[in-house]
């Protein structure tokens, strides 16, 4: 620019026709030189004012984009709450109908075995009047009592249920599940005096022991022996099921003295 501008001052000397000619071109040149840098600065001026705008745009568009991100992550982390609250929900639901369904079946199922229960205790009263009848009819002599090895087990099952209150109610005897058509044998020998169906306790076979013992079992599929026959300790009376009152296979089975129920645990 300094060089540009020298040689036309020089350029101005020479070719003007006077002196006062050369002090106006003169001037004019340092004029047209001012504006040149002044428009000089400005274009810099704009350049840099243009890089920044451009630098603030860049800024602002990652910016923008960082924000979009935050927001999209957000929105999808509000959906899954959403979800998982819905499905919680929905769980609560399922759950609270199937507790409900559940307290309904229990509250059925008690009612039923307390039906069946009440029933029961009818049949064990016949059952203790009948036995009574028999003993004191015929009665067994004491020399059939339970070999000195005392009684055993009718059958080789899990104990489910005990002698004593149970629902409020008095259960009679314990109850051993077995599969049904397990063989069921005579806890002593005796003499059977009931050998068939007897309402709650389904088909049921009970044998007088002498001394006014007597033993039950209930809810067999059914029965191999009869009234007034004679049975060894061991010997087989019946096949286990699931007939009379009962809720599921298993062997009902009760000692009984002088026609009242007691504890078998103590006789076995």
């Amino acid at each position: 620019m300094y060089t540009s501008e020298r040689t036309s001052s020089i350029a101005v000397v020479l070719e003007s026709g006077n002196f006062s000619d050369m002090l106006d071109q003169l001037e004019f040149l340092r004029t047209l030189g001012r504006q040149d840098q002044k428009v000089a600065g400005e274009v810099e001026s704009a350049k840099l004012q243009m890089q920044e705008t451009r630098n603030s745009t860049r800024r602002t568009r990652r910016e923008v984009a960082a924000t979009t991100r935050e927001v999209a992550a957000r929105t999808a982390e509000q959906r899954a709450v959403r979800d998982r609250l819905a499905w919680s929900q929905r769980e609560l639901a399922t759950a609270r109908r199937d507790k409900r369904a559940t307290l309904a079946e229990v509250r059925e199922d008690k009612s039923e075995m307390l039906g069946h229960m009440a029933d029961l205790q009818a049949q064990s009263a016949a059952l203790a009047a009948k036995i009574r009848a028999a003993q004191s009819s015929s009665p067994v002599p004491s020399t059939g009592a339970p070999s000195a090895s005392g009684f055993i087990w009718p059958v080789h099952g899990v104990l489910t249920s005990g002698f004593g209150w149970r629902w409020g109610r008095m259960h009679e005897g314990i109850d051993l599940a077995v599969p049904n058509g397990t063989p069921v044998v005579a806890a002593a020998a005796g003499t059977v005096i009931v050998a068939g169906w007897m309402g709650g306790y389904g088909n049921l076979v009970v044998i007088d022991h002498g001394g006014g013992i007597s033993t039950a079992y209930g809810h067999n599929t059914s029965v191999t022996v009869g009234v007034g026959q004679q049975v060894a300790q061991g010997q087989l009376i019946a096949y286990s099921g699931n007939t009379g009152h009962s809720t599921g296979p298993h062997v009902h089975f009760e000692v009984r003295v002088n026609g009242g129920a007691v504890d078998p645990m103590g006789y076995l």
